[in-house]
């Protein structure tokens, strides 16, 4: 009776080594809002600001305008374009932003 062949064993993962230099955590990622200092900003002649030109104006991402909006937390949009919500530059400018410490639980109910 002949012995089958052994299988090899699998081979393992090997472990990413250990940082030796503490990372700089003040660097902000490629696709941070702000990592760019050429990003563009938006045009105050426009007629409408979409989602992208509210985001660059308070230098957030595009994803955090959408969380305002799902959360009430932005002004009703002036007009919708297609399916995109756009504002006009001064509902934007004249609309006190939410974040920063603003503490939105505490809005009077009654506005």
């Amino acid at each position: 009776m002949t012995m089958p062949t052994p299988r090899p064993a699998p081979a393992r993962r090997r472990r990413a080594p250990l940082l030796l230099v503490q990372p700089d955590w003040t660097k902000r990622d490629a696709g941070d809002a702000m990592a760019d200092d050429k990003r563009k900003l938006a045009d105050p002649k426009k007629t409408y600001w979409t989602i992208a030109d509210v985001a660059a104006h308070w230098g957030v991402k595009p994803t955090t305008i959408h969380t305002y909006r799902t959360r009430g937390w932005l002004p009703p949009e002036d007009e919708t374009i297609g399916n995109a919500p756009v504002w006009k530059p001064k509902t934007i400018t004249s609309f006190k932003r939410p974040g920063r410490g603003a503490r939105t639980d505490l809005r009077d109910s009654s506005t």
